[in-house]
């Protein structure tokens, strides 16, 4: 899997929207529908940057597809209990789900080796 540009919307709480490119290529993503009619759906990725660390991208969305909440967090490794510290320095936490996107990554990365 090739290293590629990679675009992805930012949507913090408060601020404004804005969107960060970098080049790295996809790795693993967990998704969890909640409400009762899947009212929204919160996904996680995990990209591996050209330059050897990893971003968590986390997005909130409606059941349109509409973001209604998206940001990430970088870390240098992908050992769960230090994704899970990064994700909360940046005020981000999607539950547990984030650790099935570590494992997606973790078996991906072996994969492309």
């Amino acid at each position: 899997m090739e290293f590629q540009q990679i675009s992805l919307a930012i949507v913090p709480e408060r601020g404004e929207k804005s969107a960060m490119s970098f080049n790295g290529r996809p790795l693993g993503r967990s998704v969890d529908e909640s409400g009762d009619s899947g009212s929204f759906k919160t996904i996680v990725e995990i990209y591996q940057t050209r330059e050897k660390t990893f971003l968590i991208y986390v997005t909130n969305r409606d059941q349109s597809g509409e973001i209604n909440l998206a940001n990430f967090a970088e870390t240098d490794t992908l050992d769960p209990g230090r994704v899970r510290s990064a994700l909360k320095n940046e005020g981000i936490y999607p539950g547990p789900m984030y650790s099935e996107a570590v494992y997606h990554s973790l078996d991906t990365l072996e994969l492309l080796k």
